[in-house]
C-alpha cells in the first residue's frame, strides 16, 4: 500500500481506539 494510504489507515484505527475510552468516560460521568 501507499504511505498515504498507510497514514489513513493509522488514523482510523487511532480514531477507533479512542472511541472506548470517550464512550467509558461518558459512562463514568454519569453515576
Amino acid at each position: 500500500i501507499s504511505l498515504e494510504e498507510h497514514e489513513r489507515m493509522l488514523s482510523l484505527i487511532q480514531e477507533l481506539a479512542d472511541l472506548p475510552c470517550t464512550v467509558v468516560q461518558q459512562n463514568l460521568n454519569k453515576y
